[in-house]
């Protein structure tokens, strides 16, 4: 019994021991707990308190005694606690929670989080409440600074964030709207968006709004117009979303923005891209968006319009006149003038520099012809300008739209139309037609691509020797501009220069001619080959610029070389005027050392009045009067004339184009002390003057007449007694149907492979170029087509090319009727046989 009391009194000892442990542990876990922990009554007096809890509130267990939780509870959290807590009182909820602000000693205010719960205790009677106590005045303060931040941003904001139920009424919006529509917020709440719109924005904005609530959290962005407060409208652009089921939201949220000025400023770039500055009308980009339009209708409704380009004749003389200041002057009063007279009836576009494009709408030929000749009639009168009256004069172009042009063509036609107006004289107007004149059309082409042939490296530089007569020594080479052109091949500065000085491009190709020429004679030099001069041709648009001298004395120091070495060769037009300019220019040139030429002389306007006027170093014989000394008693007078007085000024003289022994030794006799010509040298490139130079002699060829290979002729070929008088046409160029032309040429010789003809117009060797040819024989017309194959150069300016047939059928009918024949009468041919010379011949046909 003993030892059963003794086991009782261990077992006790132990569990008290164990309680005294555990309340040990509770008692510590209570002290060092990181939140506040209390035990209260069920009337919220607080019973005790741990360390945590007096830390947070800053209040002792009996300070919090004393005042009772309502006197430390911030008044505007106080009913709602009290409410809560008498619920937790009569057992409606379990437990309590609140979030709320406490005051402390010193007035300041924390947050946080508060709990009760009910503790169950045998034997006791009285309720006593677990209370937590959570310091969350630093969480709260953190997510106050946000959501302040948040709210400035949309207060400052140029963006409005809005809310609306799903039938459009207004539950939130910020006050960014006022900035944004000029209505204040709380003039927007409770309103209906769709009230604000009407007509297709109305529509608009209904579409967005169902679109938004058929597809929950999808963001829709789009723009919109509105109408602001001020009665303005306003560009916005927006997006929404549904976010309906988003407890924090609950409606669509709108966020928009307004782009006014961005919209009007691409309005204005989009302005400025299509309408030219000066004159505010459309430009040549606009005209292109337009024609799309006009062509689209035209095929649709089967009708026509027609296309005129205007060009103002003569404009770059009279803006080297009166200056660029006044020749913007012309230009406005111009434009003002014709879209006066045409009104908003026709669009009216300013294409480029001097020249204007008209889209006549739906009319007949006689109708454009009115209207053309209308236009031309308004500029009658002279246009006043400053001081000065200025008589305008226009050249117009023509072109019809049919279904089977597109935008590029019919451009092109109109275009191709004003160049052949122009050419007919001032103030005419021409219909594009596939009569064009092949030539005329190869100088639209020349002109069009010039612009772009410094850039694609396609003009060349060619040197033909100038000799000692006697010792066949060379003297200088003269430098030769030509163009290598991709579609017509070489061609030559007779036919280039002019188109150059038109489009003002002579000066950059001047410069780039002197550049080219001092970079090749430095690595002459650097190479020891003998110091020749170079002899180099200016425009005299070049020559009259004010700073000529300087701009070409600053290219020879460029390359280091003395200004010793050059030749400027000028046309006669240059002294004309006997300009103090020039004698200045002249004056300074000669003082660098440079000589100056006379080119062409005697097919200008010569007079003997440029040796009293000016200092002249050197005389250059035209090629026509060489060409005519053994036929032509005329050439050899005024031949021997310029020779005599040139030895009496004691001016240097070059003869050139000698092509024949005969000439060279004319003018052996006559003691001409230089020359040049195909006699000695065609112009060589650079490589090869530079082996000729290498040697520094040149002497004159046995021959120079270029023989044709018979063995090219594959066929039988009928020769006529005379020269066959045909129509040529360009059918394909580049692989594009052209079919214009009506050329007249002169046929040499047929046969049933192709044919020989003579031409004035440089055409080059090209497999893409296809020809027809219409011949009238025994009344019937029979159309030959082919391509060329061979050409070579007969005279000067006249080129014979051989023609390989495509079309076995038209060739062999012709062959057949020859034969059939059995002669070449010219009875047989409806056109003409010419007898005269080919030289005679297109010299009148110019």
């Amino acid at each position: 019994m003993e030892n059963k009391n003794n086991d009782i009194r261990i077992s006790l000892d132990m569990y008290k021991e164990s309680i005294n442990q555990y309340q040990k542990l509770f008692k510590t876990a209570y002290e060092q707990l990181p939140i506040g922990m209390a035990f209260c009554k069920s009337t919220g007096e607080i019973i005790d308190a741990n360390p945590m809890y007096e830390k947070i509130l800053g209040r002792s267990v009996s300070e919090l005694q004393h005042l009772g939780w309502i006197n430390i509870t911030h008044p505007e959290d106080l009913s709602k606690d009290i409410e809560n807590f008498e619920k937790y009182k009569e057992g409606i909820k379990d437990t309590y929670f609140i979030t709320k602000r406490f005051i402390k000693p010193d007035g300041s205010i924390i947050w946080g989080n508060v709990t009760l719960v009910a503790l169950s205790i045998e034997n006791n009677s009285q309720q006593i409440n677990l209370c937590t106590l959570e310091d969350i005045t630093e969480r709260v303060q953190a997510e106050e600074k946000i959501i302040r931040r948040f709210q400035v941003l949309i207060q400052e904001s140029n963006e409005v964030f809005e809310i609306i139920k799903p039938d459009g009424t207004i539950v939130y919006v910020s006050d960014a709207v006022e900035k944004v529509i000029g209505y204040r917020a709380e003039e927007c709440i409770g309103t209906n968006i769709f009230d604000s719109f009407e007509g297709n924005e109305l529509e608009k904005i209904k579409t967005v709004v169902a679109t938004s609530i058929s597809c929950p959290g999808k963001k829709i962005t789009g723009n919109i117009t509105f109408i602001n407060k001020e009665g303005n409208f306003v560009y916005l652009e927006g997006n929404m979303q549904n976010l309906l089921d988003e407890p924090s939201i609950e409606g669509i949220i709108i966020n928009y923005r307004d782009i006014t000025k961005r919209v009007e400023m691409e309005k204005r770039m989009a302005h400025i891209s299509t309408h030219d500055e000066l004159t505010g009308l459309p430009n040549n980009l606009y005209l292109r968006k337009k024609l799309r339009l006009h062509c689209e209708h035209a095929n649709k409704t089967k009708t026509k319009f027609a296309v005129m380009m205007l060009d103002i004749t003569g404009f770059k003389y009279i803006n080297d006149i009166v200056g660029y200041q006044l020749g913007d002057m012309i230009i406005l009063k111009v434009a003002k003038k014709l879209k006066r007279h045409l009104k908003e009836k026709h669009f009216l576009c300013r294409y480029s520099g001097d020249r204007f494009a008209i889209i006549v709408q739906t009319g007949t030929v006689d109708v454009y012809k009115n209207i053309a000749k209308d236009i031309i009639d308004i500029f009658n009168t002279n246009i006043k300008i400053d001081k000065y009256e200025v008589d305008i004069n226009l050249s117009i172009g023509i072109s019809i739209y049919d279904e089977d042009k597109n935008i590029d063509n019919i451009i092109k036609q109109a275009e191709m139309a004003l160049f052949w107006a122009k050419k007919q004289g001032k103030n005419r107007y021409k219909f594009y037609s596939s009569d064009i004149n092949i030539n005329d059309y190869k100088q639209f082409e020349l002109r069009n691509d010039l612009s772009n042939a410094l850039d694609n490296h396609e003009l060349k530089v060619y040197y033909q020797p100038i000799v000692n007569l006697k010792t066949y020594e060379i003297l200088s080479a003269e430098a030769l501009i030509r163009w290598e052109h991709p579609d017509w091949g070489m061609v030559s500065p007779k036919e280039f220069i002019s188109l150059a000085e038109e489009t003002e491009s002579i000066i950059n190709i001047g410069y780039w001619l002197i550049k080219e020429v001092c970079s090749t004679y430095r690595r002459w030099l650097d190479e020891g080959l003998p110091k020749i001069k170079m002899s180099v041709n200016i425009s005299s648009i070049q020559f009259f610029e004010n700073n000529f001298v300087q701009n070409l004395i600053d290219i020879i120091n460029e390359f280091k070389i003395d200004p010793y070495f050059i030749i400027l060769e000028i046309t006669e037009s240059v002294f004309i005027l006997r300009d103090s300019n020039v004698i200045s220019h002249i004056e300074k040139l000669r003082s660098y050392g440079i000589q100056v030429a006379i080119d062409d002389f005697g097919t200008g306007f010569s007079s003997f009045e440029y040796f009293k006027y000016f200092n002249i170093d050197i005389l250059k014989i035209d090629g026509s009067f060489i060409k005519s000394v053994n036929s032509d008693k005329t050439s050899n007078i005024i031949t021997e004339a310029m020779i005599k007085l040139a030895k009496k000024l004691k001016i240097k003289l070059v003869a050139e184009g000698i092509e024949n022994h005969f000439q060279l030794n004319y003018l052996h006799g006559l003691n001409c002390h230089a020359g040049q010509g195909y006699l000695f040298s065609k112009p060589l490139s650079k490589e090869d003057f530079r082996n000729m130079l290498s040697v520094n002699k040149c002497e004159p060829l046995d021959s120079k007449k270029i023989k044709v290979n018979e063995e090219r002729r594959k066929f039988f070929r009928s020769v006529f007694p005379d020269l066959l008088e045909v129509k040529m046409t360009m059918k394909e160029f580049r692989g594009e149907y052209l079919n214009i032309g009506n050329t007249k040429v002169l046929v040499k010789n047929i046969g049933s492979g192709g044919l020989c003809f003579i031409s004035n117009i440089i055409l080059p060797i090209n497999k893409e170029i296809f020809l027809e040819f219409k011949i009238s024989l025994n009344k019937q017309i029979i159309k030959l087509s082919g391509k060329l194959v061979w050409t070579c150069e007969i005279d000067s300016n006249l080129y014979e090319y051989g023609i390989e047939f495509n079309d076995d059928n038209q060739s062999s009918m012709l062959i057949e009727e020859l034969n059939h024949a059995g002669t070449m009468e010219n009875e047989m041919f409806t056109d003409r046989l010419i007898s005269c010379s080919p030289d005679d011949y297109f010299k009148l046909n110019i």
